[in-house]
């Protein structure tokens, strides 16, 4: 919502010439956006604070007011950690193959998200428990190889009871932090795909309708 909010500053980032940070108060527009219905736009308070940082080139906003308690250096590293967020979203949708989901009704479509979020939460346990013993950052340890690892243990069987699972326990925990990924400090990389669309039209209909209607076209031709 803060988007809706109107900053009263002299420079667009309420920083004057040199200033590191400073709190600065947003109003809420007199008229209401034609997209905000309007008990929505009601419950909005009539200013926001919030604090504005520079730090090196780039110009942070937090509600994080307290200065004490959370330095401007603080926010700065934790801004520059955003990069995991966009790994993080690309082992649910395309590791945990959560990319496209196959529920008819909105209860189903929620539980399928539940499901997946609730199974990359698990995986990154098991990792936070082999990077604890073995004395690694857990952020250090392959999320897709322990994946994989955890797949090939099931398939064999050995996670199948209480007592397999206690007795594949440690070597289990051994093989996901054998497996380490490259430091890359700072790692940013442009929102854009590599690779050229295929130059298929989309299916529109169920593959059988489509299937029929080509069988017709090619007894026709």
């Amino acid at each position: 919502m803060d988007g809706v909010f109107e900053r009263h500053s002299r420079r667009g980032s309420g920083l004057l010439a040199g200033q590191k940070e400073a709190h600065v108060v947003w109003s809420k527009p007199t008229q209401r956006p034609d997209w905000m219905d309007e008990a929505t736009y009601q419950r909005l308070p009539m200013t926001l604070t919030r604090r504005v940082l520079r730090s090196r080139q780039k110009v942070l906003v937090t509600t994080l007011l307290d200065t004490g308690g959370y330095s401007r250096q603080a926010i700065a590293k934790l801004y520059s950690k955003r990069w995991l967020v966009e790994v993080d979203l690309r082992f649910i949708k395309e590791v945990m193959q959560m990319g496209i989901l196959r529920g008819k009704t909105p209860s189903l479509v929620r539980k399928e998200i539940g499901v997946h979020l609730l199974a990359y939460n698990l995986i990154r346990t098991v990792i936070a428990q082999a990077a604890k013993r073995y004395s690694h950052a857990p952020r250090t340890v392959s999320f897709t190889a322990a994946l994989q690892r955890l797949v090939a243990f099931q398939n064999k069987g050995l996670l199948d009871t209480d007592a397999a699972l206690h007795d594949v326990h440690a070597p289990l925990l051994q093989a996901i932090s054998r497996h380490r990924i490259g430091n890359r400090p700072g790692r940013s990389e442009p929102r854009a795909v590599k690779r050229r669309p295929k130059a298929y039209p989309r299916l529109t209909k169920p593959r059988h309708q489509a299937r029929a209607e080509l069988f017709l076209d090619l007894q026709e031709a």
